[in-house]
């Protein structure tokens, strides 16, 4: 029974909190809209004064731009409470505008009127007129604007001021009601009864003296430790959009330099440092950066200019980084037992400055746990974590990464990271106990070697040279055994010749040939008893003995070779003297190779 009651109640009662919250119609009473010119970006101040014409209270209001304009995160306020940002929200809607929901913190009562200051920053809103131009040629820009007001709500009164940098100024297309030109001020209106999302724009064509600086890619790394300081990088890529300057002149760039008549270019680009900044320095890829200006702490932080050793002209670009190190009690705040730390989510400049990618990166120190990331902005997105493993490391250390995109960076802006963690002392005295311990292996393992002999052990080797030298002399005796044979075998043949100048002649060659084999023969075994002499010397010669044993049974084995050749009839005598000799040439080789490894001896000696 009591479900059935509910049934019937709860719709009632959503339907009257409904009536309650929403019923009614709000209404822009008056709006007035100023705009400036930064770089490519027109800055927007919308301040409203709203009126609740229904009957129920409103605890929000909606705001949208229109799909012609690319903008960045929206931030609201009221006007009696400026420095207390509201909630705001952006909606999905199927219409191509970008439509954002703010909530109250005290609802529009029926009848009651609050003011808000909408604060709105649209990007690329000033291009240049031609897209290439002269140097030192000033350069003509064009800025598209609204003169009217995009909101969900009726507009009883308009009012729209731009200021822009220089003039002169003309309207150039859209050709706004009650507009009127005062040097470098555009004022429109006032216009009344504007229906609901009405979107009229303008186009204004002004001279501009300054370069339109963009920042294309920032990042920024901030590296945390316990020890007492963290270490700051930042990371730039900044762009001149301007109109791209053609037919440079290295005369007209110095003497406008001189006398101040600098056109669409920029010389440095300053930045504001925490005040407790220290140990500053800058790089760049190219030298393009050479000097630099940093001085003492003030209120607005410690001021750093690096100055471009070559200016940034229109269409130019520039990449370069800077680092710091800071205190860790200036990076780094402690509350019931969970660190904080807080970035901000922009790059660290001195004056409002387009930035279309950034991103930021904090490496934590090893060990913590339970991290959280929270953004203050809608356009920042965290990314996943990753894990560095630097030297010494046991654990790895988290990098926590966010990214921010189509923003405009402002020193007022209150835009920030904040990371929380906790952390255990503990980890501090890790490192150390990891160290000490590296160090005590080296020293067991230093200790290991200095009392174990690590030598390789060659008796094997030397075993295996001996048993095959040992082969290649029995062979030898064969050899020379067969030099009688071979005395008869040629005696034999000389009978046949016949002619007994002939038979001298072979007789002669038959006995110097085998006289050349027994010198080689006989030189081998004095190489052989000189190798077992450098055998049984200093250990140092290992190397050098195996190598000429190696040598000497090879030559063994080819005088071996030629015998047994000459016997059986496949060399000539004129061969085999050939050969012979040359491995008597072999065996002098070898005979040196004997002396320098005695000398060496004696030298160690």
């Amino acid at each position: 029974m009591r479900a059935e009651v509910m049934k019937f109640i709860v719709p009632f009662l959503i339907a009257g909190f409904l009536v309650t919250t929403c019923a009614g119609k709000l209404l822009n009473e008056e709006v007035t809209i100023e705009g400036e010119i930064i770089g490519p970006v027109l800055r927007l101040k919308c301040m409203v004064k709203m009126r609740n014409d229904g009957r129920g209270n409103f605890r929000g209001f909606q705001f949208a731009v229109p799909p012609s304009f690319k903008q960045t995160d929206l931030r609201v306020v009221e006007k009696d409470a400026p420095l207390v940002s509201l909630v705001v929200e952006e909606n999905s809607p199927e219409s191509m505008y970008t439509e954002f929901k703010i909530k109250l913190s005290d609802s529009i009562a029926p009848s009651k009127t609050k003011e808000f200051i909408i604060y709105l920053d649209i990007l690329n809103a000033v291009t240049p007129v031609r897209d290439e131009v002269r140097h030192m040629e000033k350069p003509f820009y064009l800025m598209r604007a609204l003169w009217s007001f995009f909101s969900p709500y009726e507009t009883d009164l308009l009012k729209v001021i731009y200021r822009l940098n220089s003039e002169p100024v003309n309207i150039y297309e859209g050709a706004p009601k009650s507009a009127r030109v005062d040097k470098r001020h555009i004022f429109l209106g006032p216009y009344s009864k504007i229906p609901p999302y009405s979107e009229k724009l303008f186009s204004a064509r002004f001279l501009e003296k300054g370069p339109l600086l963009k920042m294309s890619l920032f990042e920024k790394k901030i590296s945390i430790s316990h020890w007492g300081a963290a270490t700051v990088v930042e990371e730039v890529t900044i762009r001149n959009v301007g109109a791209k300057v053609t037919e440079f002149s290295r005369l007209e760039h110095f003497a406008a330099d001189q006398t101040g008549g600098m056109v669409n270019t920029a010389k440095s680009l300053p930045v504001y440092l925490p005040k407790d900044a220290y140990n500053v320095y800058y790089e760049d890829l190219i030298g393009n950066i050479t000097s630099s200006r940093l001085r003492e702490p003030t209120a607005s932080g410690r001021y750093f200019e690096p100055f471009f050793r070559f200016p940034l002209l229109g269409g130019w670009k520039n990449y370069y980084w800077f680092g710091y190190t800071m205190p860790l009690s200036g990076a780094l705040k402690i509350h019931n037992g969970v660190y904080v730390v807080k970035v901000n989510a922009q790059p660290t400049v001195s004056d409002p400055l387009q930035v279309d990618k950034a991103f930021f990166r904090v490496t934590l120190p090893e060990g913590a746990y339970d991290v959280k990331l929270v953004e203050t902005e809608p356009s920042v997105r965290a990314l996943e974590a990753e894990t560095s493993y630097p030297t010494l490391s046991y654990l790895g250390k988290k990098q926590f990464s966010a990214e921010r995109s189509d923003f405009v960076a402002d020193p007022a802006s209150p835009a920030a990271i904040y990371i929380f963690y906790r952390f255990s002392s503990i980890h501090l005295l890790l490192p150390i106990a990891v160290l000490a311990l590296i160090l005590f292996a080296i020293l067991v393992l230093v200790l290991v070697i200095r009392h174990s002999d690590l030598k390789i052990d060659r008796n094997s080797d030397k075993e295996d040279d001996d048993l095959a030298l040992y082969k290649e002399i029995q062979k030898l005796v064969e050899v020379e055994k067969s030099f009688g044979k071979l005395a008869d075998a040629f005696n034999n043949n000389v009978i046949n010749y016949g002619n007994k100048d002939e038979t001298v002649k072979y007789k002669q060659d038959q006995n110097r040939l085998i006289g050349t084999m027994k010198d080689s023969l006989k030189d081998l075994e004095y190489v052989y008893s000189e190798i077992v002499k450098l055998d049984a010397g200093e250990k140092g010669n290992a190397a050098s003995v195996s190598a000429l044993r190696k040598a000497i049974i090879d030559r063994y084995a080819k005088l071996g070779n030629v015998a047994v050749q000459l016997i059986e009839g496949k060399l000539t005598l004129k061969e085999a003297e050939t050969d012979a000799r040359k491995i008597n040439d072999e065996i002098d080789i070898c005979s040196e190779r004997i002396v320098v490894a005695q000398s060496s001896l004696t030298s160690h000696l």
